[in-house]
């Protein structure tokens, strides 16, 4: 799937060129960040009933590009190249200011984006942003395309809040940096959560805005899984 997930790549980055970028930015400041899907192997159902669980990460991913668009009026605008989504219903612009769910018949796919957004622990400080995704993970297959753009939304937002500050330190210390930035990306730079409080959050959009009570297991494996691995999970 390494040749599929690069397509998908690259049609975002084109597509966010296309729509976003009309002055021909180099677009150094853009973010780019992925989340996979997931198989059960152990635990169908019982996430949700403080059960046992096996899940794994699949290569099926959700990709999302994007950046600061530095708006005013803090408004975001959001493109998804989902192929089961209308033109008409693909496209949506809102503002920070009001994270009120959209309609559900037309933009649910927007809602679990605007759910994570609510739910983010620095979103006082987050600016607004345009940003295309797109995902090669099945809807309604059972592979939790909900769970991938939930942490790929998240993923995006805390890159996005930290953008500037790291952009300034990869120019000065270029490769030492990726290294700091490694060990230390989850307590040295304020705005990378726990994976489980970001499971967590992203679980909490999902039940708010899609009104849907799932248990934490396709959050928690889309957030926390590791290649050639299953994460076993005592949802108790």
């Amino acid at each position: 799937y390494a040749d599929e997930f690069s397509q998908n790549l690259n049609d975002c980055i084109d597509h966010f060129n296309r729509l976003f970028n009309k002055t021909n930015d180099k677009n150094d400041d853009l973010v780019s960040v992925s989340a996979p899907g997931r198989v059960n192997i152990i635990g169908e159902h019982v996430d949700y009933n403080d059960g046992f669980v096996l899940p794994m990460a699949i290569p099926l991913k959700t990709v999302v590009v994007g950046k600061h668009n530095h708006d005013k009026n803090r408004v975001c605008r959001i493109k998804t190249l989902a192929e089961s989504i209308s033109s008409e219903h693909s496209y949506v612009e809102f503002s920070l200011n009001d994270l009120n769910p959209l309609d559900k018949s037309k933009y649910l796919w927007a809602n679990y984006i605007l759910g994570v957004i609510k739910n983010f622990k620095d979103l006082d400080s987050l600016n607004s942003f345009d940003a295309v995704l797109k995902s090669n993970v099945p809807l309604g297959s059972g592979l939790s395309s909900s769970a991938a753009l939930e942490v790929a939304t998240y993923t995006f937002l805390e890159n996005l809040t930290q953008s500037s500050f790291i952009l300034k330190i990869y120019y000065s210390f270029h490769y030492s940096f990726l290294l700091i930035y490694t060990l230390f990306s989850f307590s040295f730079f304020p705005g990378f959560s726990d994976p489980r409080e970001k499971a967590k959050c992203c679980q909490k959009a999902e039940h708010d805005y899609a009104s849907v009570p799932c248990g934490i297991m396709d959050q928690f494996i889309s957030t926390m899984g590791v290649e050639n691995h299953a994460l076993l999970i005592d949802c108790r």
